[in-house]
């Protein structure tokens, strides 16, 4: 027996073509709508990054100085080679004395290396001669007894002193890592009371 299929109904080409083009379009518009909200959040992310940096910059340089102003004499480097190229490094006697564990220091300093600026506690037995040509920076790290990092994503930091007749006055320079194309420059003066 023979089953009669002419009451079903079928879709016609017409209407296929109708119904995909409504469904691609619909894609689209989703598509299009995810698109545009990657680009906001990488926009916003690459915006936070740089906001983010300039912030940690801002707090370390601020720490820096705070520490600097309580400085009594700077140990390292001697005046001439800050006059001269600056350094990432500066070692400097404090009014203020700081313990850690059981040792009591008065002696400090600041350095910057792999984009990370840290506060370091020196041995007081040790004594700095600026003008020694032994005294490097390597020889400082030795005598380090404590570390805290003050601040993240430093290109470069410099110490400088600009000018001759008041060598009291220290410049700090400090730049950032580039993000997209952003890297900012901070700097403050601190007078050091020698």
């Amino acid at each position: 027996m023979r089953k009669d299929h002419s009451n079903k109904k079928a879709y016609t080409l017409i209407e296929i073509i109708i119904a995909m083009a409504i469904f691609m379009v619909f894609i689209g518009a989703v598509l299009g709508l995810y698109i545009h909200a990657v680009r906001k959040y990488s926009f916003l992310e690459s915006r936070t990054g740089a906001r983010g940096h300039l912030d940690d910059a801002r707090i370390g340089l601020d720490r820096m100085s705070k520490d600097l102003k309580k400085a009594n004499f700077i140990l390292y480097p001697d005046e001439a080679v800050l006059r001269g190229q600056g350094s990432s490094i500066i070692v400097f006697s404090s009014l203020e004395t700081r313990r850690v564990g059981a040792t009591s220091t008065n002696i400090f300093g600041i350095r910057q290396e792999n984009n990370t600026v840290e506060f370091l506690m020196l041995s007081s037995d040790y004594d700095l001669d600026p003008e020694d040509p032994g005294t490097t920076p390597e020889v400082i790290m030795s005598q380090v007894i404590y570390r805290r990092v003050i601040s993240q994503n430093i290109q470069s930091i410099g110490f400088y002193q600009d000018d001759s007749r008041r060598p009291q006055l220290v410049t700090i320079r400090l730049q950032t890592l580039e993000i997209k194309g952003n890297q900012v420059t901070l700097m403050t003066k601190i007078f050091i009371r020698h």
